[in-house]
């Protein structure tokens, strides 16, 4: 999926305010808005507002592996729900 085509809102846990808005990891996972950690979104509640197969699902990024955006899930998670809905 192109990243441009989706969009992830970061709120704030406390207020629920929206903080930053972000398009996910680039094709090969890594953060497009950090080289290394620490990642802008860790510690935020993150909402994937469009383009997902998360979309609406909120979530709290707690923690972020080196080199790897915490949102690389997704994707690489996205393709084990396409494949059991498949008939």
């Amino acid at each position: 999926m192109d990243p441009h085509e989706r969009l992830f809102l970061m709120t704030d846990p406390a207020t629920r305010m929206v903080v930053a808005m972000c398009t996910g990891p680039d094709p090969e996972g890594r953060c497009p808005r950090a080289a290394e950690p620490p990642y802008d979104c860790v510690g935020l509640r993150v909402i994937p507002a469009a383009g997902t197969g998360a979309d609406g699902l909120p979530f709290t990024v707690t923690a972020a592996p080196g080199g790897r955006c915490p949102l690389a899930w997704i994707d690489e998670h996205s393709d084990d729900a396409t494949e059991e809905n498949d008939p």
